[in-house]
């Protein structure tokens, strides 16, 4: 599995401060340890303890579609952009892509993977900005296609982000003036019917609020199950989502899927 993962950019890994977040530490730390990877832990407080000030137009979507959860949910969408503002601000300008999690991200697909990441990175789309690397849907109907990513496909547990769009994102989301001050708000039109409300729809989309709207390239966001979620661990959101038993079947989906391709391509070899 570690030659694998050769390449692998650094994984920034999101996570509770304080006894809640411990055994989620303890546990990312000795799978990345354990594959000699680069990471770094970015520990934040629940809200509202962060501090965290939010703005924009999504709060009040969140509000109308899951009452209770509207600050909370925004405020994650805050932490994740957090992590990309130190990617950007402390590293080289030759890292072009990082990789981001929330700590509940599990390895168990990488055994059955026939390739490496660095052939992973080849076949992605030029115009990659962002790709969803562990996909989580309500009816886990997807395969093992990268395709461009759509709203029905959820989960920030672990996703690639380019420079490029991490830094358009954080000069459109964050203030200079307050670390802890953000708009988080986005392009309704884009999604039709659909109204914003999970973190996903402001990391994962490419909206049209930027200094220069006509030149803005909507494109570039995509999933591909590379990575599930570790099932072992307390989501942070437990009690708070509709339907809990999806995380499980898009997990059992995704593990059944690369064994059975990895049967495949075994088969072919003989």
């Amino acid at each position: 599995m570690k030659n694998k993962l050769k390449g692998l950019p650094r994984i920034y890994s999101l996570m509770l401060e304080g006894d809640e977040g411990i055994k989620r530490k303890n546990s990312f730390i000795k799978k990345v340890s354990d594959l000699n990877l680069d990471y770094e832990i970015i520990e934040v407080k629940r809200y509202p303890e962060c501090g965290t000030i939010v703005e924009g137009n999504t709060h009040d979507h969140i509000l109308h579609f899951n009452p209770g959860q509207c600050k909370t949910t925004a405020a994650v969408s805050a932490n994740h952009l957090r992590m990309w503002r130190e990617w950007i601000s402390s590293s080289s300008e030759d890292e072009k892509w990082a990789l981001f999690c929330e700590g509940d991200i599990s390895f168990d697909t990488v055994e059955f993977w026939p390739f490496s990441w660095t052939d992973f990175m080849d076949i992605i789309p030029s115009d990659a900005k962002v790709v969803q690397l562990c996909v989580l849907r309500s009816e886990p109907d997807f395969d093992l296609t990268l395709v461009e990513r759509s709203h029905q496909t959820w989960g920030a547990n672990m996703y690639l982000v380019s420079r490029e769009y991490a830094e358009r994102k954080i000069r459109r989301h964050c203030y200079t003036g307050n670390e802890n001050l953000f708009n988080i708000a986005t392009s309704v039109v884009d999604f039709g019917g659909y109204e914003p409300c999970l973190p996903e729809d402001i990391l994962f989309v490419n909206d049209r609020f930027d200094e220069k709207v006509k030149f803005v390239d909507s494109r570039g966001a995509y999933s591909i199950p590379l990575f599930v979620e570790d099932l072992s661990l307390v989501s942070y959101f437990e009690n708070d989502r509709e339907d809990a038993d999806s995380e499980k079947r898009s997990h059992m989906h995704t593990m059944k899927l690369w064994k059975d391709y990895n049967k495949e391509v075994q088969s072919w070899n003989k």
